[in-house]
């Protein structure tokens, strides 16, 4: 895998997700009120050949979202 796919795939699948995330948290807490939908993906928990930086996006993803959800206290579904 190149360093160009990798930073592709990670830029599109997880580090959009972050940054959208900063941009509507302030809104959110100060309505009192958001949702955040993440589209992930079973590629998070298996391996398969050339796919590594999407499974680990997708593994990072499910990450980032439950440790928002802890930091901002919601619940997940």
């Amino acid at each position: 895998m190149t360093f160009s796919l990798w930073d592709h795939m990670i830029r599109l699948n997880l580090y959009s997700s972050f940054l959208v995330t900063n941009a509507f948290l302030p809104i959110m807490r100060k309505q009192k009120y958001g949702r955040i939908v993440s589209i992930t993906s079973a590629m998070a928990n298996f391996e398969y050949e050339g796919l590594g930086a999407y499974s680990a996006a997708k593994a990072g993803l499910e990450g980032l979202m439950r440790t928002v959800a802890i930091e901002e206290k919601i619940m997940v579904y």
